[in-house]
């Protein structure tokens, strides 16, 4: 009866234990798409393109929302090259823009307003103090701006209420 009962123990434990390093994201998958964590990571995976600020800091989109944005970088779409791994591969085509903030002003982020108006080109949660966009090409404009609707209404069927801008200039 003891031996029964140290053999569920046992694979109880392994069950929380491998239910734990999925769902914590201990482990990072091979072939999973990823993002640098900082512009020195971007950098050290070489997957950096260049990196963006904004015309002012904090950014104010209208009278209640504005974003500090700690850092923004622009880098090439990436891959996990491996369990459990650093290295990444780059995916062939493809860019996304990583904006840095703080949770606190990225409230209600693709919630109650969104950056962008269409599936094509909107801002989405990244972590808790980041969001992130994707480009199909490289972007050819130094300035890159998006419009910032209330609400999450990114189907072209949906009227938008747009209740300002947000705006990135490239480094040089």
């Amino acid at each position: 009866m003891k031996t029964a009962l140290n053999h569920v123990n046992f694979y109880a434990l392994i069950f929380v234990f491998a239910s734990c390093l999925c769902s914590c994201n201990l482990a990072l998958t091979n072939g999973h798409l990823g993002a640098s964590k900082d512009i020195n990571d971007a950098k050290k995976r070489e997957v950096f393109v260049c990196e963006y600020t904004s015309p002012t800091n904090p950014y104010r989109i209208n009278d209640t929302l504005s974003i500090p944005v700690r850092s923004a970088w622009l880098e090439h779409q990436w891959r996990y090259k491996g369990l459990f791994s650093e290295k990444s591969q780059i995916e062939d085509n493809g860019y996304q823009l990583i904006v840095i903030s703080d949770n606190k002003n990225l409230k209600g982020l693709y919630e109650t307003w969104t950056i962008g108006l269409t599936s094509e080109s909107y801002f989405r949660p990244a972590a808790n103090d980041a969001m992130i966009t994707d480009f199909e090409t490289l972007p050819s404009d130094s300035v890159l701006t998006w419009k910032v609707q209330q609400g999450r209404y990114l189907s072209k069927s949906y009227s938008k209420n747009v209740i300002g801008k947000f705006e990135l200039r490239k480094v040089n």
